[in-house]
């Protein structure tokens, strides 16, 4: 079984993303982060 490591700047890019999809509307953003976290685990 592999490890995934997600990189510093993979991060901020999740994070800017999940910023960006929150000033659309209020709670995709915390989806979107739960859904990395559950495809990359």
């Amino acid at each position: 079984m592999y490890k995934t490591i997600i990189l510093p700047l993979a991060k901020e890019d999740i994070l800017e993303a999940a910023k960006w999809y929150n000033k659309q509307q209020e709670g995709p953003g915390k989806r979107f982060t739960a859904e990395v976290r559950e495809k990359v685990h």
